[in-house]
């Protein structure tokens, strides 16, 4: 990459560069950008279409994207978010295959990158987004994130890998970001055809839903309910003493966890709520303990070229 192309790059979330992978995994490194995160439209596509087994009990597991699916039901939607932070740039999110063959292999191995940059740019001056995701982009990966190697077979053109810390970011609003890191990590991949499409999936530890999950819903939640609702009235009104637009968002958040009536949500009536704690809580059993709440989400991708930012 020239000193020009790099000038061009601007900096949010990669994929470090991909390092050479154990004797037994052989073949070419082929490479892709993240073209889309998608999220569960229902709880049953939180398992069924997003779910992967993260604890070998059978079952396909993704917490999170059941809570998430939830909220869309009820009109929280972040997937206009999402999609406009990807193809904004703002979530740069890279995969390095290396596999002797897309269809069947005894072993094929995937490195996950963050990126900080791409050449050509996500956006031109006419506002044009989605420019580096037509496949034929330069990502400049960040090594400094944690990154997810991890091997496994391909069979019938299906590879899975299962690795340690998966780094992931979610747009909630406007330049309003959760970064996550997904422990016990597991990347599905669909290689036949043109387009790879596949699952990213892990655990959310309990101390990052108090940490960081719960902290940002009640941002968010704050935010809607100033927008629909004003301060307490001097007597109670319908549900609650909040001067709400009826049913909206607003209404129908302060009615669920503003307990002490000050038409705000502060994280401690989150944190305390007992629908909030049910749908939190952890669901991935390991060395005998609950250790946090499953996440998957499903992608598809797009070629690229991974630069080191060294």
């Amino acid at each position: 990459m020239t000193s020009r192309k790099i000038s061009l790059l601007t900096a949010t979330i990669a994929l470090g560069g991909c390092v050479d992978s154990p004797a037994a995994v052989s073949g070419e490194h082929h490479q892709y950008i993240v073209t889309g995160l998608y999220l569960p439209r229902s709880a049953s596509d939180a398992s069924k279409k997003f779910g992967i087994d993260l604890d070998n009990d059978g079952r396909k597991d993704n917490g999170l994207g059941s809570v998430l699916a939830t909220l869309i039901g009820h009109g929280f939607d972040i997937q206009p978010t999402l999609n406009d932070a990807v193809l904004r740039g703002n979530i740069l999110l890279g995969l390095d295959v290396q596999t002797p063959n897309f269809t069947d292999a005894e072993a094929a191995g995937v490195q996950v990158v963050t990126g900080i940059t791409t050449s050509p740019s996500a956006c031109n001056t006419a506002a044009t987004c989605g420019l580096h995701l037509r496949g034929d982009a330069l990502m400049l990966t960040n090594e400094a994130v944690p990154q997810m190697y991890g091997t496994g077979p391909v069979a019938d053109g299906t590879l899975l890998t299962r690795g340690e810390i998966l780094p992931v970011r979610l747009a909630v609003g406007d330049d309003n970001y959760i970064d996550l890191n997904l422990h016990y990590a597991a990347v599905q991949l669909k290689l036949a055809g043109d387009t790879p499409t596949g699952i990213l999936a892990g655990v959310v530890l309990t101390e990052d839903v108090d940490r960081v999950l719960i902290p940002q819903f009640g941002k968010q939640f704050r935010r809607i309910a100033a927008e629909d609702c004003s301060p307490p009235a001097p007597v109670r009104l319908r549900k609650h003493r909040c001067q709400c637009n009826p049913d909206s968002r607003g209404d129908l958040l302060i009615e669920l966890f503003d307990r002490d009536q000050d038409c705000t949500i502060a994280d401690a009536e989150i944190s305390s709520n007992s629908i909030a704690r049910t749908l939190l809580a952890s669901d991935v059993f390991r060395d005998d303990k609950y250790i946090g709440l499953s996440f998957g989400v499903g992608i598809s991708l797009a070629p690229a070229t991974f630069v080191s930012a060294r």
